[in-house]
């Protein structure tokens, strides 16, 4: 038998993730046994950038 190596552990270890915005992609790893922790985001000003620009001048 070959001895473990490095990526043999890697695989070999559950993951866990940080997921930022899109739920399903959070319940869908969980549903395949993965660690999750999901964090509401959405991008400032909606995405806007005439108002990403407005909002940058007045922070």
């Amino acid at each position: 038998m070959e001895p473990e190596t490095a990526i043999d552990r890697l695989l070999a270890t559950p993951i866990v993730v940080i997921n930022l915005g899109v739920e399903d992609f959070a319940e869908n790893l969980e549903v395949q046994g993965a660690q999750v922790l999901h964090v509401i985001w959405t991008p400032p000003a909606g995405g806007d950038l005439e108002i990403i620009a407005i909002l940058d001048k007045i922070l």
